[in-house]
């Protein structure tokens, strides 16, 4: 099963983020992850950086899981479409119709949007 994951998530801006929101996300699912599929982000890998061959954290914990990780075409996001029109319509339904005071008042407010 892939999953999908997109470097414009709005809370995911560094490979430690990412490696957080993996954690988080793998202990939630009630099946095996055998592949996840990125964008090429820093975040996800350092493909496109200096430190080309030295692996994100991101990759680390895949590869300690062995989950297969696949990195779509660059500069071709229409090869992760799903998620980019996830976030479209989360950001349509949801963060354009909000106001948030702090990360709390988020939290609360997303885990009553997505009940």
């Amino acid at each position: 099963m892939d999953i999908l994951v997109s470097a414009t998530l709005r809370a995911l801006t560094s490979t430690f983020s990412s490696a957080i929101f993996q954690e988080n996300t793998l202990k939630t699912l009630k099946f095996k992850v055998e592949c996840v599929q990125t964008d090429n982000g820093s975040e996800f890998t350092n493909r496109f950086t200096s430190n080309r061959d030295r692996p994100t954290l991101f990759e680390q914990l895949l590869k300690q899981r062995g989950i297969q990780h696949k990195l779509i075409r660059p500069y071709n996001p229409r090869h992760n479409g799903k998620a980019e029109r996830s976030h479209r319509k989360d950001n349509e339904c949801f963060y354009a119709t909000q106001r948030f005071k702090w990360l709390t008042d988020f939290k609360k407010q997303l885990k009553v949007h997505n009940r």
